[in-house]
């Protein structure tokens, strides 16, 4: 299946939707879309319970509306944040790795000799309990 070529298309209304859709992961649009998906959704489900009184079922479907609203915008949130966090980190380890670090190999020689003694106090731990 072919997508459609949406490079020379607006980002505002509708369109900038259906071309988000085309877009991986989480834009601007999608968020967009949702929320004013959950919107709509909110106010159809305040005018059925004015229309229809305190009807349990629509309190219920009111109170879900408003939960599954907010634990989108708290994961739209936390994506977000992730997604800062990953760029410092590309960017300080881009930093790291343009800098030439001799000390890191002396600390990586100073942990196998660590490494190498807990392995022979092991060794020799068990073979005294063996002698005895």
């Amino acid at each position: 299946m072919m997508l459609p070529d949406v490079s020379n298309w607006s980002d505002d209304g509708l369109e900038g939707v259906v071309k988000s859709i085309f877009m991986p992961g989480v834009n601007s649009g999608v968020i967009r879309f949702l929320s004013i998906t959950f919107i709509a959704l909110f106010l159809n489900n305040v005018g059925l319970l004015i229309f229809f009184g305190p009807n349990p079922h629509v309190i219920v479907l009111l109170l879900l509306t408003i939960g599954l609203a907010a634990a989108m915008a708290w994961f739209v949130k936390e994506l977000q944040k992730a997604t800062r966090e990953q760029e410092a980190k590309k960017e300080t380890e881009g930093k790291e790795d343009s800098k030439e670090d001799s000390g890191s190999t002396d600390t990586q020689q100073t942990n196998a000799g660590k490494k190498d003694t807990k392995r022979r106090q092991a060794t020799k731990a068990k073979k005294s309990a063996k002698d005895k």
